[in-house]
């Protein structure tokens, strides 16, 4: 059992117990947007030279990566300037932060710039009106193509949860 703030819950267990062993193995550098208390475990379950966070609050930077960012996840492109990820992990950030398509869009946008070549980007959010789940559907095809994570894991998982959360999958598309 963790000895941090823990959070049971299926979406955390299906992150951590699922999508993080892939992180693992496929040793993707990981830009994770967005630091919580039931986030701080992810520093022990991925490796450090590969996980940097991002969080708009500089009092979440405790709960970040050793590799810490403040700022706008709208402003990637200046952030990290030509750095490239393998992965972006966007868990929890629709409806609480980002709620609106115009939003939604410059964060898409600015992701796109700092991700590599056929770069992941997975998204989660609760598919339920009052937290903008809808706006998983502003998502421009010119440049994100969803599509299946790995053989077991399909391009949408949707839990059952009481907020329906839901992890979508998608490729980064070439400019």
């Amino acid at each position: 059992m963790r000895k941090d703030w823990f959070m049971p819950s299926m979406d955390r267990l299906f992150l951590e117990n699922r999508l993080f062993r892939v992180f693992r193995l496929e040793k993707y550098s990981v830009l994770s947007i967005g630091c919580h208390p039931a986030s701080q475990i992810y520093r022990r379950l991925l490796p450090e030279d590969s996980y940097h966070t991002l969080d708009i609050d500089p009092g979440n930077a405790r709960y970040g990566a050793a590799s810490h960012t403040v700022g706008d996840c709208r402003e990637l492109h200046t952030l990290f300037g030509g750095r490239r990820f393998d992965l972006i992990l966007f868990n929890g950030i629709i409806g609480y932060g980002i709620n609106d398509e115009g939003m939604l869009r410059a964060f898409l946008a600015s992701a796109h710039s700092v991700l590599s070549d056929k770069g992941w980007l997975v998204i989660g959010y609760n598919d339920i009106p009052e937290r903008k789940g809808e706006l998983i559907h502003a998502i421009d095809p010119r440049l994100f193509r969803k599509t299946d994570f790995t053989d077991v894991i399909p391009s949408r998982v949707e839990l059952k949860t009481h907020n329906r959360h839901t992890f979508e999958f998608y490729r980064r598309l070439a400019e």
